[in-house]
């Protein structure tokens, strides 16, 4: 920035020659005044007792102009190799940043993946266990269901005594398991058994003609 040039090697003459008294009558706080009508920053009022040596080589500097300005090789490089530096220095801690960011996102999504593994091992297990209830519940009034159709059919037929009412749960067994059962007959055994009760019933008397 030219401007920005001029202006601090103008301040820096007149620092030098002036000193760093204030110059008889300068202006504060005037924006529109001339720059050499205005007070040096922070320079010390002559009415506070400025002392000799403070006021330089008693020279008021109103005009400084400033030509082209050649700046050397070595200096631009310093310059250039600063600002390579700053380049370098403000990509490391992007890079940086950058490494934290995927980290703690690495660890957001680790979270979130672990919780949502855990929901569903415990919605898995409250279904199972849900499931499990309602089979127990239901064997539960199934077999409430056929005691007390036992004992209904008991009271209707009778029946008290228990050995009774066993080998009728044991019937009742065997008919509900009829897929699974085969029914087999020996054939000698059943005529056995007929001729036995045949020969066991009483003889009528012969008839006489």
């Amino acid at each position: 920035d030219r401007e920005k040039i001029w202006r601090e090697i103008y301040y820096g003459v007149k620092r030098q020659l002036g000193g760093s008294c204030c110059i008889p009558n300068c202006k504060r706080n005037c924006p529109k005044c001339s720059i050499h009508e205005r007070c040096v920053n922070g320079c010390k009022s002559r009415e506070e007792g400025c002392k000799k040596e403070e006021k330089g080589f008693f020279a008021e500097v109103r005009y400084l102009q400033l030509h082209d300005i050649d700046v050397p090789d070595r200096v631009m490089e310093r310059r250039l190799l600063g600002l390579v530096r700053d380049l370098e220095k403000e990509r490391e801690e992007y890079i940086n940043q950058e490494a934290l960011v995927k980290k703690q996102t690495d660890i957001l999504v680790n979270q979130f993946r672990n919780n949502a593994t855990q929901s569903v091992a415990i919605s898995d297990a409250q279904a199972q266990l849900k499931r499990e209830r309602a089979k127990s519940d239901a064997l539960k009034r199934v077999e409430i269901s056929r005691i007390d159709g036992l004992a209904l059919m008991c009271s209707t037929l009778g029946i008290t005594q228990a050995k009774h009412i066993n080998s009728l749960q044991y019937l009742r067994t065997l008919r509900e398991s009829s897929d699974n059962i085969k029914y087999s007959i020996d054939f000698s055994h059943a005529i056995a058994q007929q001729q036995q009760q045949q020969q066991q019933q009483p003889k009528l008397p012969a008839s006489s003609t």
